[in-house]
């Protein structure tokens, strides 16, 4: 229904909806509540709010193409490396609280300190991957030409030397006699990108679909990563790990396309 609007006019539709349901509060402000034309007011409004809110709205155009070509442009890279500054913070600053809940999730207290510092690496690498995957289907949400644009490709880009450099400097505290392979850890790193952009597809192919469970590839991508099936001591911690990540995919979703919509529009 929403298909054929882009990213401005959804936003516009947005506006609109905001200031009537602000005129509408000012209206029970000064008289209360009377006669019945405020839920009128609410009913159009919120018809106005449902292109924004109608979750991802990809067209059947746009699956399967999350790998655009490089970009080699300065200027172009540039303006979409500043564009993409509020998602690489997204990305940086949920990645810790996400690897916490992994612990938690795995009930990983009883597990050696030594062996806990290498789960640690593991983490942060498998969290900024997840977060990726997470944050690029909630831009795609809002905006349907961002897999195809320039913006994906950096976004991919801006996450590959945040990880390179947790890696560099993980493998340096590991190995403080030994100056880490930058050329191995870059090639690993950008594998698991690409490995990410796949998920995306089966992700998009999932809404499509109209799959009850499109979040399914990001939650099993996620048990694999993490080798979770030999991790988790039974069946009911691995039903739990997997509920729990379906769960945080859904809230941390909805999140970001709420704060990414509120940014857009002050």
């Amino acid at each position: 229904m929403f298909d054929r609007l882009n990213f401005a006019q959804r936003l516009l539709l947005t506006a609109i909806a905001v200031v009537i349901l602000l005129f509408q509060l000012y209206k029970f402000n000064e008289n209360s509540i009377e006669g019945s034309g405020w839920i009128l007011s609410f009913l159009v409004a919120g018809l106005l709010l449902l292109p924004i809110l109608s979750g991802v709205n990809i067209k059947k155009s746009s699956a399967n193409k999350t790998s655009c070509k490089e970009c080699n442009n300065p200027i172009t890279l540039h303006i979409d490396r500043e564009k993409n500054q509020w998602a690489v913070k997204q990305i940086r600053n949920r990645a810790p609280g996400l690897d916490t809940l992994l612990r938690d999730w795995m009930e990983f207290k009883t597990v050696e300190e030594a062996l806990n510092k290498r789960f640690d690496d593991i983490f942060a690498d498998t969290s900024h991957v997840f977060l990726f995957m997470i944050t690029a289907i909630a831009e795609g949400s809002l905006d349907t030409s961002f897999f195809q644009s320039d913006r994906f490709y950096v976004l991919k880009l801006q996450i590959a030397e945040l990880m390179i450099e947790e890696n560099i400097k993980g493998l340096r505290g590991l190995m403080p006699d030994k100056e880490p392979n930058k050329d191995l850890v870059t090639k690993q790193v950008i594998n698991r990108l690409n490995e990410a952009t796949k998920v995306i597809d089966e992700y998009i192919d999932a809404i499509l679909a109209k799959s009850k469970d499109p979040e399914a590839p990001l939650v099993e991508w996620m048990l694999k990563s993490l080798n979770l099936d030999t991790l988790a001591e039974t069946e009911k911690v691995k039903r739990r790990i997997r509920a729990n990540l379906g769960a945080y995919v859904r809230s941390t979703m909805r999140e970001l396309r709420g704060q990414r919509l509120l940014n857009t529009l002050t």
